[in-house]
């Protein structure tokens, strides 16, 4: 399967690994007129609030790796603030908006800062971001993108500010509800089709934040599981009831179908692409959706399948009610991975051999679900294989190691 994105700690300490091979000037307060962007749309460059959308714009757009440029945008939202008066200036949604994912974004710069001053410093940027949003709610209290931003900025708080102060041995270590927090970032959540992006950002976080809970306090043998041939996952660290994260574990599975329902909900609301815009962004963005609701449909169908494949072909003797069991857990196995084929079918790129194999493996999964050595269970396999020739002939033999084992199956 396509491998998930890094988790926010990783992302986090990627960004300030690149961030500490630039100048030490990168971490200098810069001036917005020592910055220079392009401003479109026909917007007047010489207005501050134009040209500081255009920099926030520049920023989202980039590898987000310039701590300086974040350090200007927050300095121009400083004078605009003090200046709003004199200026004439009208700060509507989008200036609070940016003022407190700025803020939010520098947060992450400082997660890698050691010691008391380092952990201060990151909650300081968190609660200047948290109070720039709500300030913003009372102006704009109907407003969409100021409720996704808050949302972003909840999401992004829980992992890099808490969590990443605890063990799995920590408990009443945190002074808030983690928990509640969450929910009150889902409560903040909407889906608006006019931004896709806005959108998928906050579920990008939150997805991250949903493995950093599931996998606390075994990263290390995960790591290096990825770099050993091992088949199994390490077990799940117990946390005693009063562990900041004990409750945030027990409502994993409901979290997880929130975020599914947001991304089926996001999705719905894109446009299908046609064949002509193979390589467009839009379509770029189209399939990275697509793919992540074939993951959340297939993680879903993971603890059925267990359920299935252990009463069916691991249980000596099994009862009648372990063989019922067994059935109503294949049942729901299937359903579940029957919608992630159709979501990775969505996802597939002419151009991108992996997403061929991403499908394929699925049908694998779905194969493995049938009735042994039935009709279904071989035109499965027969599905994949296909789909695996066409990915090793394009790619010169790069997955023939997996081509290799599915042949080895059907033998």
């Amino acid at each position: 399967m396509a491998k998930r994105p890094l988790g926010l700690g990783k992302k986090s300490k990627q960004k300030r690994q690149k961030a500490e091979g630039s100048a030490e000037g990168n971490k200098e307060t810069t001036p917005l007129d020592q910055i220079h962007v392009e401003v479109e749309g026909g917007g007047d460059p010489e207005d501050s609030v134009v040209q500081l959308k255009a920099l926030w714009k520049s920023y989202l757009q980039s590898e987000r790796e310039d701590e300086r440029m974040l350090n200007g945008i927050v300095h121009e939202c400083d004078r605009l603030l003090r200046n709003q008066e004199e200026e004439g200036l009208e700060l509507g949604e989008e200036f609070h908006s940016i003022y407190a994912l700025a803020l939010s974004e520098l947060a992450v710069f400082r997660t890698e800062d050691k010691g008391r001053e380092g952990r201060e410093s990151v909650g300081e940027f968190f609660d200047a971001a948290a109070e720039r949003v709500d300030l913003g709610l009372q102006y704009f209290p109907a407003s969409d993108m100021l409720a996704l931003a808050k949302a972003k900025v909840i999401f992004q708080r829980i992992p890099l500010q808490y969590i990443s102060q605890l063990t799995p041995n920590s408990t009443g270590s945190v002074d808030v509800d983690l928990q509640l927090l969450l929910e009150e970032g889902k409560a903040s959540f909407r889906v608006v089709p006019h931004d896709p992006l806005a959108v998928s950002e906050p579920l990008d976080i939150f997805s991250d934040l949903l493995e950093i809970i599931a996998n606390f306090g075994r990263e290390e043998e995960i790591d290096e599981g990825l770099d050993s041939d091992a088949e199994d996952e390490p077990e799940e660290v117990e946390l005693p009831e009063a562990h900041p994260l004990y409750r945030l574990r027990e409502h994993l599975p409901e979290h997880a179908e929130w975020l599914q329902q947001q991304l089926l909900a996001l999705f719905n609301v894109l446009e299908k692409p046609n064949a002509e815009e193979e390589e467009s962004e839009a379509t770029k963005f189209y399939r990275k959706i697509a793919n992540k609701l074939g993951q959340s449909y297939l993680d879903a169908a993971a603890e059925p399948s267990i359920i299935f494949t252990t009463l069916t072909y691991e249980k000596e003797d099994p009862s009648a009610d372990d063989e019922k069991k067994a059935q109503e857990a294949q049942r729901i196995a299937q359903g579940l991975t029957e919608r992630a084929i159709e979501f990775f079918k969505e996802a597939e790129s002419a151009e991108d051999p992996q997403t061929w194999v991403d499908t394929a493996e699925v049908l694998i999964s779905l194969g493995n679900l049938q009735e042994n050595e039935s009709d279904k269970q071989e035109m499965l396999y027969k599905q994949a294989e296909e789909k695996m020739v066409k990915a090793n002939k394009a790619t010169n033999g790069k997955y023939k190691h997996i081509l290799d084992t599915l042949l080895d199956t059907k033998a």
